[in-house]
């Protein structure tokens, strides 16, 4: 990973082989990052999407093999429950196949296959959330 900031922004590049989620998490970790967003683009391959089953409140899975354009990736970094709380990589990617075929959904796994790209913006105070009680889900307090 190589990384550069300017002013409340960072410029990241994944390295081939790297885990996406999982480095976006170490680099907010090693740099004291709490609340931020982030986009990029890139290729990436053994992922592994999903979508969020309100009624059964868990998540559906889907594995795509082999190397996908990464088209984008959007998300947040947040912790749970309170200052200092559990760091939380939230992200949805959209993936290309080598047909031209996109899928898409809330991001579990992706290890890069050349690059990816990652511009974040952070910010002053760190994100929280808090399960909501009715979906189950953590959703963001912005109180």
């Amino acid at each position: 990973m190589q990384s550069r900031k300017e002013q409340d922004r960072y410029i990241i590049r994944l390295e081939r082989g790297e885990e996406i989620v999982g480095s976006l998490k170490q680099f907010c970790e090693e740099h004291g990052i709490g609340g931020a967003s982030f986009y990029g683009l890139g290729a990436a391959e053994e992922i592994v999407v999903a979508r969020y089953n309100i009624e059964e409140k868990a998540y559906v899975t889907k594995n795509l093999t082999g190397p996908h354009e990464l088209v984008n990736i959007t998300g947040d970094v947040s912790r749970k429950d309170e200052l200092g709380g559990e760091l939380l990589i939230h992200a949805h990617a959209v993936f290309a196949s080598a047909d031209f075929s996109a899928f898409g959904g809330h991001l579990k796994k992706a290890i890069v296959y050349a690059t990816a790209e990652i511009f974040m913006q952070t910010y002053v105070t760190s994100l929280i959330r808090v399960q909501d009680p009715e979906t189950k889900l953590p959703l963001l307090r912005l109180l």
